[in-house]
């Protein structure tokens, strides 16, 4: 046990708990690699998508609820995944340009 890879995804599409003592929930480095990959098709679980993002299982559950979160999957009533390369585009449509970014040129 442990991290959470693709292949100790439970049934359920939970990740298997981590070993105690290990701290906060992990996943395998392999997957981080696959999302910093642009275009990556595979789709995650909820407890995965919301590891990736930063947020808790609920509160990406309560996003998916009000339709404001990433793009999802429903597979059946209670089988719910999210592509990869939807959680990357979610996270660039979400990014705030300051000043700063902006060229001084194109005033």
């Amino acid at each position: 046990m442990g991290k959470a890879t693709i292949e100790n995804i439970t049934k359920s599409g939970i990740p298997e708990a981590p070993s105690v003592g290990s701290g906060a929930r992990n996943i395998d480095e392999r997957l981080r690699e696959d999302f910093r990959n642009p275009g990556i098709n595979q789709l995650v679980t909820t407890a995965v998508a919301a590891d990736l993002l930063g947020l808790t299982v609920r509160g990406l559950e309560g996003m998916r609820m009000k339709r404001v979160g990433p793009p999802f999957v429903r597979i059946s009533r209670r089988c719910i995944r999210y592509n990869l390369s939807d959680l990357q585009r979610f996270i660039m449509m979400k990014m705030v340009r300051t000043e700063t970014d902006v060229d001084v040129a194109t005033c």
